[in-house]
């Protein structure tokens, strides 16, 4: 059964189906929108367009007061005296202006924010605001974080992550602390970041005095490998550090590697050259001479055991 209500069809049958009705309110048990924080029942009815049949929203208590009472005069709002967005009961539903449906609300106290009556500004204590460490997610005292700032001011060599794994907090949070990014009425003094490199690296396995000391030893004379295996580092770090390409703000001076320091004579590097620029391979040359197919490789593209200048010519 369809019934013609709002300028659309209706099927009542699916209709009441949908309401559950009490000794005092029939319950609209559907779809629902919210509207000013009050659920109102949600129906969709057939409508003819020009372009055939379509469908459209309308809220179940205005098609229930259609039901009883007749179509509703236009600009009117269909009230609740129950104050239930869901209830369409035809005898809690009236038809009224809008002003009439906010004072409805007022009187009832179920205006937004609290049920002010419109024109009046009621009185408003000020929220209370919280900074520092009253904040709800400071994880450090006032204390600490000048605490923080001080000991990085006067301590070269402490670095942010130290300071973040000692107080159990991310660098990026000990970041904006030195730099007064952040919490920055806590005291202390403000300092810009400072470079990391030599033995604050972290992952430094060496310390300034160790480095030094293997400088002196290579200029001394000992090889790369020694050097390696005495430090406990790999023969690529030792060579680094010796030629200064690392650690570079280290005394002493870097130390030259020096010819024949892979136990090669002159001659024999002479020979290796000769025989590579003739075509035998690197592998065949360092399994003949008893070293690293790396070494024939520096040796051949002049790396290592550099070519002496040609001597000047005599003059008679």
């Amino acid at each position: 059964m369809e019934d013609n209500l709002l300028g659309g069809y209706v099927n009542l049958e699916r209709f009441w189906a949908n309401v559950k009705k009490t000794d005092s309110c029939w319950f609209w048990i559907s779809r629902a929108v919210t509207g000013n924080a009050v659920k109102y029942g949600l129906v969709a009815i057939r409508v003819m367009s020009m372009r055939g049949a379509a469908t459209r929203q309308e809220t179940a208590h205005r098609i229930s007061y259609e039901l009883a009472n007749g179509p509703i005069p236009a600009g009117l709002k269909v009230l609740h005296s129950c104050d239930y967005g869901l209830c369409v009961n035809p005898a809690h539903l009236r038809v009224g202006t809008q002003p009439d449906n906010v004072e409805d609300a007022v009187r009832r106290n179920r205006y937004p924010r609290g049920g002010r009556t419109p024109g009046v500004i009621l009185p408003r204590a000020p929220l209370p605001t919280r900074s520092g460490e009253t904040h709800w997610f400071a994880k450090l005292s006032d204390a600490q974080v000048a605490d923080i700032r001080t000991r990085y001011a006067e301590t070269p060599t402490l670095t942010m992550n130290a300071l973040a794994r000692e107080f159990k907090v991310s660098q990026p949070l000990i970041r904006g602390i030195i730099t007064g990014a952040s919490r920055r009425s806590c005291g202390g003094p403000i300092s810009k970041i400072r470079s990391i490199y030599g033995g604050s690296t972290p992952t430094s396995k060496l310390t300034e005095a160790q480095v030094a000391d293997l400088r002196a030893r290579a200029s001394a004379g000992a090889t790369i490998h020694e050097l390696a295996a005495q430090f406990d580092i790999a023969p690529q770090t030792a060579s680094k550090i010796a030629r200064g390409q690392t650690w570079k703000h280290v005394a002493p001076a870097p130390t030259p590697i020096l010819p024949g320091r892979k136990n090669l004579t002159r001659r024999q590097v002479m020979t290796i050259r000769q025989r590579h620029a003739a075509g035998t391979s690197q592998a065949r040359i360092a399994e003949d001479y008893g070293v690293s197919r790396a070494t024939i490789s520096m040796l051949v593209r002049g790396l290592t055991h550099p070519t002496p200048p040609p001597a000047p010519p005599r003059v008679c």
